[in-house]
């Protein structure tokens, strides 16, 4: 079929398949009969013929006809296979196990060709029937209503879960080799020539394999090819063929294999778009490329508003990314504070100028001496509620007020000091730390256990350790609070009338350091004092 395909201008159009069953009922008479003429010394020699100069030809080794003969007659079901042409017949057998060639002069001119033979075989003749749809002809279903299609370049876009065929001038698998019938989901690809090599290699990167065989094509094969002929495809038509995949988006999006053809098909058009400084405007549809920020919640929280995230090379199409669209769907609406908000944010302020004091304080005479004590007298003299006029009327509550966590939040910083200085520090707050520990070690279930453990644990998770075991190394990370801390802005929010919101408290940084935070009102409301505060230093500590 495949010399039949090349014979007939690049089509089985024209090509008849005769099958008659002789009178044993068992065998069945093939003949196969097209327009085209050839010399008959084709036949004789492998290597022989001029297809290779034509890309658009399937064949071009010059072997098929010759291999093909021998296998049939290997087969020991066929005794005999005859070609014609014109005024000759070339007729192979067998003489034993020797093959044997016999050309005749026919007695009248045959305009065209044919090749004949006779078998029993009946998944043979099944194989002819079915190869008939291996090659491009008018009544191949995988060559009508296509997408796109120029002369050189085809293909179908399917709806989700079709399956479809890929063709590089004939019929070819994907992946694997043997079955002929191996389809891919959601496409039909028909490269109708054979790429140049040179340009081949220009565009792609890439070698242009040479395959004898020529039964399958890889992932990789798939998108190189694309890309060559796309690189032949109008500005127009390439951005056509792109929203043309779209309606298989969401279903693309559900899987990670990134070798699906279809994936491979749309980063071909995607690398040809970048090259031309195209893109697409998706105005407000919900499709994201994967980016930087896709932990699972990220992830989780797009998907359950709607987002289908894609493969991170849809960044080429002009989509955008996940990270800016979460980042966008995370944007806090400032609410005004009410006047016992504002009272509530100057006494968490003002604690931590307090603290700030007694750090400055500790480390001075740290730096001194090399000896360190975590004195909270003078913090729990000038914060109690007598000397401390700012907490009037801020809490109803007053068991709201009942810890004072600042008796064992030790924020030292340690930017300034050397290697030594710093373990030194370490060793010191550990043993700090161990004592506080070994104090409640019997009695874990006690509000000042509990008071103690909570806030311990919410500075360190500043450092992303969450873990108390590990608290050693959290003081190693940590800076001075500085006054520019002391000035940053505090602003109220409402994480329940937002999107993509799941946070008390979000701190304001950049590579400059912190900025200030945000705050949700419902927390700031109804939440302890020391948790707040303990809040407070938790958003300070992510500059670091």
């Amino acid at each position: 079929m495949q010399n039949f395909y090349d014979g007939h201008g690049n089509t089985l159009d024209g090509v008849q398949l005769i099958l008659e069953k002789l009178p044993d009922r068992k065998t069945t008479k093939i003949k196969i009969l097209g327009r085209g003429l050839f010399d008959y010394k084709n036949l004789q020699y492998f290597g022989s013929g001029t297809k290779e100069t034509n890309p658009y030809n399937a064949g071009g080794f010059g072997e098929g006809t010759k291999i093909l003969v021998t296998n049939l007659l290997s087969g020991r079901d066929t005794k005999s296979v005859k070609f014609c042409c014109a005024d000759w017949d070339f007729t192979f057998g067998t003489d034993g196990d020797v093959m044997t060639r016999t050309l005749k002069k026919s007695d009248k001119i045959f305009l065209g060709n044919s090749i004949e033979f006779e078998t029993t075989n009946t998944k043979l003749i099944n194989s002819i029937i079915e190869s008939l749809n291996y090659f491009k002809h008018s009544q191949n279903a995988d060559f009508m209503n296509l997408t796109y299609d120029s002369k050189d370049f085809g293909f179908k876009i399917l709806e989700n879960g079709a399956k479809g065929n890929i063709y590089l001038t004939q019929r070819f698998e994907f992946n694997e080799s043997g079955a002929w019938e191996n389809p891919v989901e959601n496409l039909i690809l028909i490269f109708k020539r054979k790429p140049e090599a040179k340009k081949y290699e220009e565009i792609t990167g890439q070698l242009l394999p040479k395959d004898r065989d020529r039964t399958h094509l890889t992932a990789e094969d798939i998108k190189n090819l694309t890309r060559y002929f796309a690189s032949e495809m109008t500005d127009e038509d390439i951005i056509a063929s792109v929203l043309e995949t779209k309606k298989l988006w969401k279903a693309l999006g559900k899987k990670d294999d990134e070798n699906k053809p279809l994936k491979m098909f749309i980063q071909a058009l995607g690398d040809e778009m970048e090259k031309r400084k195209l893109s697409i405007d998706f105005e407000d549809e919900k499709f994201v490329y994967r980016s930087y920020c896709t932990n699972d919640v990220i992830r989780k929280t797009l998907s359950n508003y709607g987002y289908t995230i894609l493969p991170e090379f849809f960044s080429k199409l002009g989509l955008n990314s996940s990270k800016n669209v979460f980042e966008n769907l995370s944007k806090h609406k400032t609410l005004q504070p009410t006047p016992s908000e504002i009272k509530k944010l100057k006494a968490l302020d003002e604690t931590i100028k307090l603290l700030k004091s007694e750090i400055d304080t500790v480390l001075n005479k740290y730096l001194s001496n090399s000896k360190i004590k975590f004195s909270t007298e003078i913090i729990e003299k000038k914060i109690s509620q007598n000397t401390f006029p700012i907490f009037e009327g801020i809490y109803e509550d007053k068991t709201l007020l009942k810890y004072k966590p600042w008796e064992y939040n030790c924020c030292i910083r340690l930017q300034t000091m050397t290697k030594e200085q710093k373990q030194e520090l370490t060793d010191a707050f550990n043993n700090f730390i161990n004592r506080k520990l070994n104090e409640i070690k019997d009695d874990i279930e006690s509000d000042k256990a509990k008071n103690f453990l909570r806030v311990f644990t919410s500075f360190c998770t500043s450092c992303d350790d969450i873990e108390i075991k590990n608290y050693g190394r959290t003081i190693k990370n940590l800076s001075l609070i500085n006054k520019d801390d002391l000035l940053q802005p505090k602003y109220i929010f409402d994480r329940k009338a937002e999107i993509a919101s799941d946070t008390l408290g979000e701190s304001i940084v950049d590579y400059n350091g912190y900025h200030g935070h945000w705050i949700d009102r419902e927390y700031l409301n109804n939440t302890d004092f020391y948790e707040l505060l303990s809040t407070w230093l938790h958003e300070i500590c992510h500059k670091s």
